[in-house]
């Protein structure tokens, strides 16, 4: 519960009460609140990039363009050397930390399967979690986590043939108040997601 909602709500109890629940509340006799569950989804389709995968309502996607020029433009924005396709997918709203969640295609000549692309990475400080992940839509799967200053970023990559798939999240930061719900937002986006034929 945000500070301000918490504050509003506990004055309202009068002062005796309000102290109770503060105490219990820092002792742990309160139940957590569960994450929020987004009631409505969507489902974004790309041609371009041969996917779909469903968002909740509300959340923006961004598909990123070669970059125009020398001015200011955001990595979502920016389709980079090495990248086919990429789509950002953003929460919107007041949100201190807002959810997103970016679908990155890059090109896989050499038919890599998950490990070896890992292995070939030009991410140093990237690592796989050692274990293959269930498939997604048929295809080779595996996690990666990179240890960032002050949160984690999470990672799956797929196989599909003479491309990869690659979609990332910040799985846990300490500036993010409510990283159990956009966990479950993140792990329901990936199994939802699907490849789509021309």
């Amino acid at each position: 519960m945000p500070r301000r909602s918490l504050s509003v709500a506990l004055g309202a109890l009068g002062a005796p009460v309000a102290l109770a629940a503060l105490a219990a509340l820092a002792a742990g006799a309160l139940p957590a609140q569960a994450p929020a569950q987004e009631k409505a989804w969507t489902t974004h389709t790309s041609a371009q990039g041969g996917f779909r995968i469903d968002h909740p309502d509300g959340w923006t996607h961004l598909e990123a363009r070669p970059r125009q020029g020398s001015g200011p433009a955001s990595v979502a924005e920016t389709l980079y050397p090495g990248e086919l396709h990429k789509v950002t997918f953003r929460e919107t709203g007041d949100q201190h930390w807002p959810g997103s969640l970016q679908v990155r295609i890059a090109p896989n000549p050499g038919h890599l399967s998950p490990l070896q692309w890992m292995e070939r990475s030009d991410c140093p400080d990237c690592a796989a979690d050692g274990e293959a992940r269930a498939p997604i839509d048929g295809r080779e799967a595996m996690i990666w986590d990179l240890w960032q200053l002050d949160a984690v970023l999470y990672g799956v990559v797929i196989a599909d043939g003479d491309r990869m798939v690659e979609i990332s999240y910040d799985l846990s930061s300490a500036n993010d108040p409510d990283v159990d719900r956009h966990e479950a937002i993140y792990k329901r986006m990936i199994d939802s997601f699907r490849f789509v034929q021309d």
